[in-house]
């Protein structure tokens, strides 16, 4: 039978036991929680990065659709009598480096004045391309021609992406389109691009009574 001072002496080292955690318990503890704000410090990382690169298409597409009616509003006649220099020519033609858009990256609300920067502006984000090519593809006159294919297609340098970040002397106003083709040489992993195409059909007999 265990005497009253064994049992007190029992009763004492129980109590410390149950009293707090040992040393390795909190350092446990402590790598549990480090990792797990680890991971959500990199998953928020991830979010803010997908919300902005959404953003930047979204941007991209208004772009787009704004370049592209402009086209649709010369007509065909237009498009098949001159360039994008004012040089007279037939399709197929397209944007060089001197002719090319520029846009910057505005976002909601777009109605401010165009000299009026405020603040979440980044100028000259967005490289614009515009194609004019004939349709059918043989044809070599006016006369030919049924219609036009008309392509836009705008381009930026994605920052968002950690896997393939762009030079630091990347610019939209650098980039060409052979940037944004996987199947050629001048691909750049960091190129981000919105492509529309439509087709305008040639008008020039048609009388709206």
């Amino acid at each position: 039978m265990m005497s009253s001072r064994s049992q007190r002496s029992a009763n004492i080292n129980a109590k410390r036991a149950s009293a707090g955690f040992s040393l390795l318990e909190v350092m446990m503890a402590l790598v549990v929680f480090v990792i797990a704000v680890v991971g959500m410090v990199a998953m928020q990382s991830r979010g803010i990065e997908a919300q902005r690169a959404a953003a930047e298409i979204r941007e991209g597409e208004r772009v787009g659709q704004s370049v592209m009616s402009e086209l649709n509003a010369r007509g065909f006649t237009d498009l098949i009598a001159r360039d994008f220099s004012g040089t007279a020519t037939l399709p197929p033609y397209i944007d060089d480096a001197n002719t090319r858009l520029l846009f910057d990256f505005r976002g909601p609300p777009v109605d401010d004045p165009l000299n009026v920067n405020r603040p979440g502006v980044r100028e000259q984000f967005f490289s614009v391309y515009r194609s004019v090519l004939p349709i059918p593809e043989t044809a070599t006159t006016a006369a030919e021609m049924v219609g036009v294919q008309l392509v836009v297609q705008v381009m930026w340098v994605d920052t968002t992406a950690s896997n393939a970040p762009p030079p630091a002397t990347a610019t939209a106003a650098s980039m060409i389109p052979a940037n944004i083709d996987p199947a050629h040489a001048n691909f750049v992993a960091w190129g981000r691009s919105v492509e529309l195409r439509t087709v305008l059909m040639d008008n020039r007999g048609v009388t709206v009574p």
